[in-house]
């Protein structure tokens, strides 16, 4: 998305994050789904397209903070992820 005066926009830069992320955890958010990857289902990809929003919205502020919870991360490292069910493989 580019706003009149020709800039980018945060919901344009959320959806670049969003395509990071997806190929980052291996899983496609296009047609035609190659064996190594899994597609996300409609409820992950809003909520890490909400997450990625935030992020671009409030960069300096942890995710917790933003999303108003948060849970563990899986592999016990010291950062926390924002309902890790979501985007559980």
């Amino acid at each position: 998305m580019v706003s009149p005066s020709n800039s980018t926009t945060p919901e344009s830069v959320a959806l670049q994050l969003l395509h990071i992320v997806a190929h980052a955890e291996n899983k496609s958010l296009h047609e035609g789904v190659s064996s190594n990857q899994t597609k996300p289902d409609r409820r992950g990809i809003i909520q890490t397209y909400r997450e990625c929003l935030l992020a671009v919205q409030h960069p300096q502020q942890s995710p917790s903070e933003i999303m108003g919870h948060a849970h563990p991360a899986p592999d016990g490292a010291d950062g926390d992820i924002t309902n890790a069910a979501a985007i559980a493989p």
